[in-house]
């Protein structure tokens, strides 16, 4: 009997010693936004992310809130949707969670590294257009450490944007933190907040600009048609930043190991020589604004 009590007791014990705690306690973050564009400053790549450059978040067994400087933002632990609060509209817009792009060739490395005295996972996400490092709290230790995220570095050709927790307070946190504000209900989209850039005379003028400035014969030099096929087609996939003027600024090939350099080249120079279109806004202000765009060269057998 005493050795089974022994036993039973050893099994209680390694159980409140692995036993996992929550997390709960207040980030203090600084945000910091860096433009690769000539044309586009990093205040107004800050503008459209629509983020203030600092912002605290609370976390508990609930969830998550974060205030920053133009909203309030609440992930709850369970259930998929998020909430966000934008200031300037009495409105508590639902956003479904993120789920990976299709067709996106991603890396994902784990990495474990102390900060600020706590043990954290970095993970490192890589694709062909971008990188993300980020430091979260130990899932081994922390039950909720997946998604207490201490440093954050998100890089692509248009700009990086980067918080850094400066101070962690662990302390009890009140779920009456977390309730939603009492407000109309609906689901954001992007022209909830912002009006998308529109090239002057409409998307028809928009694809027949395409159509009467790119030089399709280049297909039939760089396109190869497999013996069993009558023709092929190749896809370059781009996407371009316009200015808070409405000019094109940059322009990338977002599947270069697809296409042969030169249809990739070609599609690039159409996007370039492209007329002003009218900028994005936010509450009326003009922002720079992400585009993307397919160009279809074809090729058929001789």
């Amino acid at each position: 009997m005493y050795l089974r009590l022994l036993f039973m007791g050893l099994i209680c014990c390694h159980m409140v010693i692995a036993q996992k705690k929550v997390f709960s306690g207040e980030l203090h973050k600084v945000i910091r936004v860096t433009s690769h564009v000539n044309n586009i400053s990093s205040e107004d790549w800050m503008r459209f992310i629509v983020e203030g450059d600092s912002s605290i978040t609370y976390h508990s067994r609930w969830g998550s809130k974060t205030i920053d400087k133009y909203y309030t933002n609440y992930i709850p632990a369970n259930g998929d949707s998020n909430f966000l609060h934008n200031y300037h509209f009495d409105t508590l817009f639902s956003i479904k969670k993120g789920r990976a792009n299709k067709g996106t060739s991603i890396t994902i490395e784990h990495l474990p590294t102390t900060f600020l005295g706590y043990e954290c996972n970095k993970i490192i996400i890589s694709s062909t257009t971008y990188r993300t490092e980020k430091l979260f709290l130990d899932s081994s230790i922390y039950e909720n450490g997946n998604s207490v995220c201490l440093k954050s570095k998100y890089t692509d050709s248009f700009y990086t944007e980067e918080y850094e927790v400066y101070k962690i307070e662990e302390t009890n946190v009140s779920d009456s933190i977390f309730q939603l504000p009492n407000l109309p209900k609906r689901q954001f989209v992007w022209s909830s907040i912002y009006q998308s850039p529109m090239f002057k005379g409409g998307d028809k003028s928009w694809t027949q600009h395409l159509k009467s400035n790119l030089n399709a014969e280049l297909g039939i030099k760089y396109i190869t048609i497999a013996p069993s096929e009558k023709s092929a087609k190749v896809s370059v996939f781009l996407k371009f930043a316009l200015d808070k003027t409405g000019t094109v600024a940059n322009v990338i090939v977002t599947n270069p190991l697809d296409v042969h350099p030169m249809l990739a080249k070609e599609a690039i120079r159409v996007l370039m020589l492209q007329p002003h279109w009218l900028p994005a806004t936010y509450l009326g202000q003009p922002i720079p604004y992400l585009l993307s765009q397919k160009i279809i060269f074809a090729r058929n057998a001789d």
